[in-house]
C-alpha cells in the first residue's frame, strides 16, 4: 500500500479525491497515447521516399494501375497490409 493510499484510507474525503485523481490521470494518459500514435502516423506520411509517393493504408487488389508522375505500374497480387509505392524517376518501387 502506497503512502497516498494509507492517507486516503484514514480520511474518506481524501480517498475520494485520490480515486478522482487516478481516474483523471488514466484519462489523460490514454489520450496522450492516442495523440502520440496519431502524430507518428502523420509524420510517416510526411517522409517521402522519392519524387512521388502513394500510401495505400487498407490494401490493394490485383490488376490496379498505379501512376505516379509519368511512371505506371500494374499490381499483380493482393496485399492487405499498408502498401507504399514511390517513383525514383525511372520506375515505381514498393517500400
Amino acid at each position: 500500500m502506497s503512502l497516498l493510499e494509507m492517507v486516503a484510507a484514514s480520511e474518506p474525503e481524501k480517498k475520494e479525491e485520490l480515486y478522482k485523481t487516478k481516474e483523471e490521470f488514466d484519462f489523460f494518459r490514454k489520450n496522450l497515447k492516442m495523440l502520440y500514435e496519431k502524430q507518428k502516423r502523420s509524420i510517416s506520411y510526411l517522409r517521402a521516399k522519392g519524387e512521388g509517393e502513394l500510401v495505400i493504408s487498407q490494401g490493394v487488389y490485383p490488376k490496379v494501375q498505379v501512376t505516379i508522375k509519368n511512371d505506371t505500374f500494374w499490381t499483380t497480387e493482393q496485399k492487405l497490409a499498408p502498401v507504399t509505392y514511390y517513383t525514383n524517376g525511372r520506375e515505381i518501387e514498393t517500400a
